[in-house]
């Protein structure tokens, strides 16, 4: 007869009840080392860039004033690639992200009122808090949506904002930018049934 010596298993969680972070970079590792140097591969010309929008926000440099220009500038980015897909996360408070994110403390929440509203001095500790970010992607899809994107927007091919877990595509018009909402894994799914060698990950 046997006894477990901690209450959950550490292959599932920490002794302090947190859930055991997972290393994605593993995975990544595995699938590339037999493959050739990605550097030296010349992605096609309609090929879907899919953006770690979160990612993004934290390598941001030379930030403008405002969170509007902010999110303008961040389009900026995306347009040169013609055809992409900006993804950000989603907040479950059940996952393992969210507790990781927990254990390792939250900033103070940020009003963001709309796209007047100045940046905080630390932007790195401004996106130490789940809300904040959520106000952001928020704010990111609505300037996208606006008159002040349109000309941006209609230099893309393709532009697809994840907000939320809800995926739109933008498309310019005279009167605008309208979107088109659906699910995010729609349009990822699709694409690789169409053109399965045509998504690169950045």
């Amino acid at each position: 007869m046997s006894y477990p010596l901690t209450p959950v298993p550490h292959s599932l969680a920490t002794a302090d009840g947190f859930f055991l972070k997972t290393n994605k970079a593993t995975m990544m590792h595995f699938l590339l080392d037999n493959a050739a140097d990605q550097d030296d591969i010349q992605p096609p010309k309609d090929a879907l860039f899919i953006q770690d929008g979160n990612a993004l926000f934290h390598m941001l440099t030379n930030l403008q004033p405002t969170f509007g220009e902010i999110c303008l500038q961040i389009l900026d980015q995306m347009v040169a690639r013609r055809n992409f897909l900006f993804s950000t996360d989603c907040y479950e408070k059940d996952s393992i992200k969210y507790q990781e994110r927990v254990r390792r403390g939250i900033s103070q929440k940020y009003i963001v009122e709309g796209p007047s509203t100045r940046k905080p001095t630390d932007f790195k500790l401004f996106l130490a808090n789940e809300q904040n970010k959520i106000q952001l992607c928020q704010l990111l899809l609505r300037v996208w949506q606006s008159s002040s994107a349109t000309s941006r927007i209609d230099k893309c091919e393709r532009a697809i904002v994840v907000v939320e877990g809800k995926a739109y595509e933008l498309v310019s018009s005279n009167d605008g930018v309208s979107s088109i909402l659906q699910h995010a894994k729609f349009y990822v799914c699709m694409h690789m049934l169409q053109k399965p060698c045509d998504i690169y990950d950045r």
